[in-house]
């Protein structure tokens, strides 16, 4: 006969949110908010609207599930948030680093890390030939003329 609370109503709202972005951290952000408000919602009782709390009832289930879920959120939230911090790459490593961001969401951090000690950046001239036993290229500039082989020549 009566909506939920309204703290359900803005965390409905929240998780309503999440889905609307591509962004890892804004979706935490979004799924934290949610859970701020089921905790509180529980915490004052889980009123009916329009109620904002029911005196004296509060719901421990749902106190500690809400916690439990903001501890797993906020925590990521605070390592995405320390992904963000901005490093200097070269002008090569930034083109490289581009390519894994829209494609796999690694940031500069993680790239700078995990990557870009393992990158060379060489330069071929016109007709000359690339070993590719021996080493993965990606190619972020120029043009290549490829010639498929098998093992017999």
């Amino acid at each position: 006969k009566h909506p939920f609370s309204i703290w359900l109503q803005i965390s409905s709202f929240s998780f309503f949110m999440a889905g609307h972005f591509s962004d890892l951290l804004i979706i935490r952000l979004c799924l934290t908010s949610a859970y701020i408000f089921l905790f509180l919602n529980s915490a004052l009782g889980g009123p009916l609207w329009p109620l904002l709390s029911l005196e004296g009832k509060v719901q421990l289930d749902g106190m500690i599930w809400a916690l439990l879920n903001l501890y797993v959120h906020i925590s990521t939230v605070a390592r995405l948030f320390n992904d963000e911090v901005q490093v200097k790459l070269s002008q090569d490593e930034e083109a490289l680093w581009r390519m894994f961001y829209r494609t796999g969401g690694l940031s500069e951090k993680m790239f700078q890390k995990l990557v870009a000690k393992h990158c060379t950046v060489v330069t071929y001239g016109k007709n000359e030939s690339i070993d590719t036993d021996k080493y993965f290229f990606i190619m972020y500039k120029g043009t290549v003329k490829l010639t498929v082989t098998d093992d017999n020549g």
